[in-house]
């Protein structure tokens, strides 16, 4: 247990009046990742929901989990999950030669509107000014929808796609190389992982509790080392620890497994854990310590 002329006047308010309608349901379908991003990162969400049209993308359903440690390909070892905090989750596969060929990224959300945010964030940070085509243009089998990024002599370098709660992005780490992993058949494979997992039913929740509780003393002295009581519901691919505020330390899990926190520095210690479960799921808690001299 560890731890987003009056005839022409007419006709022009009109228009302006179905271009309202259509941007303001775009921006509806964006609207969770709006509400969650403000400023410039906040309209580019809302932009990129209008220029691939969000509002139309079809939700499926939710499923219970991804079991990230057995994601597989044939002819591939993948290598560890690297995760961080508010990040996709990602992990890179490397050729019977060991070469790291490409990496996938996965975000595992708890209903498919969320998901549906993190897609249209990996269209949002596209620098060109073409849209990139549908997966199902170029007759690629991903997703409920899905987006394919082009590479030169018409090879593909990513492809993103959306499977109910699950966002995934595909990835070739080095376009040019031969053999060219063949991208389309990664992304279809991965995609029947995704489809084998159990549906939920409309009772039952997404995720599950992943941090029981997380405690530790209120006040220390700085040089001080505080024992961090952190109860898990399961074995975790990973935990993160984020110090914020004034104070400073770190954190180390010591030999016996207990998770400690080194003060350095005088001042309020806004400490996060952050949790990644083998379900793909993730979960937070936070705990505050105020540090004197």
């Amino acid at each position: 247990m560890q731890k987003i002329n009056a005839a022409i006047a007419r006709s022009l308010t009109a228009r302006v009046a179905g271009l309202s309608i259509i941007l303001l349901l775009a921006f509806t379908a964006a609207a969770p990742a709006a509400q969650q991003s403000s400023g410039i990162a906040g309209q580019r969400l809302a932009a990129a929901a209008v220029r691939y049209e969000s509002a139309s993308w079809p939700a499926g359903p939710v499923r219970a989990a991804l079991p990230l440690i057995d994601i597989s390909f044939d002819g591939y070892t993948g290598g560890p999950v690297d995760f961080n905090p508010g990040a996709p989750v990602i992990r890179r596969f490397a050729d019977q030669q060991g070469v790291e060929r490409f990496l996938v990224e996965i975000s595992v959300r708890e209903t498919a509107a969320e998901a549906r945010t993190v897609l249209l964030e990996y269209l949002a940070s596209i620098s060109s000014s073409r849209k990139v085509p549908t997966a199902a243009s170029l007759d690629i089998s991903a997703g409920d929808v899905g987006f394919v990024g082009r590479a030169p002599e018409k090879r593909i370098s990513w492809i993103a796609f959306l499977r109910g709660n699950v966002a995934v992005r595909v990835a070739c780490l080095d376009p040019r190389s031969d053999p060219h992993p063949e991208m389309d058949r990664l992304a279809a494979a991965l995609d029947r992982q995704i489809l084998d997992q159990p549906v939920l039913q409309d009772d039952e929740k997404a995720g599950q509790t992943l941090i029981t509780s997380l405690g530790a003393v209120p006040a220390c002295r700085a040089g001080d080392t505080v024992p961090l009581e952190l109860q898990l519901t399961e074995a975790p691919l990973a935990v993160q620890w984020v110090v914020g505020g004034p104070g400073q330390g770190y954190v180390e899990q010591d030999e016996a497994g207990v998770w400690r926190l080194f003060t350095t520095r005088e001042g309020t210690i806004d400490l996060g854990c952050h949790v990644l479960g083998g379900n793909g799921f993730t979960a937070s808690k936070s705990v505050t310590i105020e540090v004197s001299r």
